[in-house]
């Protein structure tokens, strides 16, 4: 399984690797607090948060790629000319960002991957690969293994509700086989893991987003699916005759195989108790810029 890779940043002493912003954490238009509207009553104006976020305790750490827009002329693909009037532009990602993701499975498997492509290797992403976009460097760390616990015991005892935020996008199939990211469908699909009356969605905070992708060896692209967007959250409460363990069987296959279709290619990706706290304040993530080395340029020198 391969997740979504996501902006990290290096601060001085330690790297914050971010994730999709729960949908439920609503920002202050006037002030600087960030408040969890599925745990709290609020009566301020709200905004939503940056789209990425890395939350520890009650502090939050927000970010957003770099991105610029570059304009091209149209071309003429028969005679490679360019063509009168024609110019378009694409929006890319800056260089010198780091994105960091998973991939899940059994250790001879990842062993044979990481062997294969080595520690470190160089390889082309999205539009334009040909021409000046998309050149990456990819590292492959150590294989690690996941966690074997997901709601601390004392957390289930007291019966406390359950957070589930999407940070991919999640395709849920309904009885048809049409894509369907309705509640009663996500709903149809947990009673799946846990069985029918052994929970209760008390409240969510849900938006839908389209996937369409290009299958280069098809020629075309594939058929457009509308899906639970990333940042999506609901609020789970088990029922009484669910024990601890299944419960956290439960969890734990949500966190490790995620839900709906496609997951293989990272759709469908969940995290439990993400954003717990009632009320966040936000922090700077305080970037670290690499000194250019070599002689500053004498017109560099003339402006300063």
């Amino acid at each position: 399984i391969f997740t979504n890779a996501y902006i990290s940043e290096k601060e001085e002493y330690d790297e914050i690797d971010m994730l999709p912003t729960p949908l439920c954490l609503k920002k202050e238009k006037t002030g600087g607090k960030i408040f969890n509207v599925l745990l709290n009553d609020v009566d301020e104006q709200l905004k939503s948060a940056p789209s990425y976020s890395y939350i520890y305790g009650n502090t939050i750490k927000t970010r957003e790629p770099e991105k610029k827009i570059n304009f091209h002329h149209t071309r003429d693909r028969l005679t490679g000319h360019t063509k009168d009037k024609g110019i378009f532009n694409y929006e890319a990602l800056l260089p010198d960002q780091v994105f960091k993701g998973k991939i899940y499975g059994d250790p001879e498997t990842l062993t044979t991957f990481k062997e294969t492509f080595k520690e470190i290797f160089l390889a082309r992403l999205g539009k334009s690969r040909s021409a000046e976009y998309g050149r990456v460097k990819i590292f492959l760390s150590e294989i690690g293994e996941t966690e074997t616990q997901i709601l601390g015991v004392e957390d289930f005892e007291e019966r406390e509700p359950v957070l589930l935020t999407f940070i991919s996008p999640c395709i849920l199939l309904n009885e048809h086989g049409f894509s369907d990211p309705s509640f009663s469908c996500l709903e149809y699909h947990l009673d799946k893991i846990w069985g029918k009356n052994s929970f209760k969605i008390k409240s969510c905070i849900m938006k839908t987003t389209s996937i369409e992708n290009y299958i280069s060896v098809w020629g075309m692209k594939r058929p457009l699916e509308t899906a639970i967007a990333a940042g999506s959250t609901i609020k789970l409460h088990f029922k009484e005759h669910l024990s601890y363990e299944e419960v956290n069987k439960g969890l734990l296959y949500l966190v490790e195989q995620g839900i709906g279709e496609r997951r293989g290619e990272g759709f469908g990706r969940v995290k439990v108790n993400m954003a717990m706290a009632k009320e966040y304040y936000e922090k700077e993530v305080n970037i670290t810029f690499k000194k250019p080395t070599g002689e500053v340029p004498e017109e560099v020198k003339k402006i300063f």
